[in-house]
């Protein structure tokens, strides 16, 4: 960084900028992914799916990942009640 003779920092607001701007994504293939992913999700049988829903699938598939092991996951009653059409659909 740039000091002036004094010790303080020069072009402060200019350093910043330039910070910022090399911290966005060099690509939007992440979000496109995730578009994918939705459109798939949001098939003519799934087509009434809420965002929460949604959300909640998109979460789930990433807790999950490639482990091979989702069928043992065990449901509770206080999961299962949550469950419900209205949760799961818009009106």
């Amino acid at each position: 960084m740039c000091t002036s003779g004094d010790g303080t920092a020069m072009f402060g607001t200019l350093t910043d900028f330039v910070f910022t701007i090399l911290g966005l994504p060099h690509s939007s293939a992440n979000v496109e992914r995730i578009f994918s992913a939705i459109n798939i999700m949001k098939n003519k049988q799934r087509n009434k799916l809420a965002a929460p829903s949604i959300s909640g699938l998109l979460n789930t598939k990433e807790l999950i990942g490639n482990q091979n092991e989702c069928f043992n996951f065990q449901i509770d009653e206080k999961l299962a009640s949550h469950m419900t059409a209205a949760n799961l659909y818009e009106s």
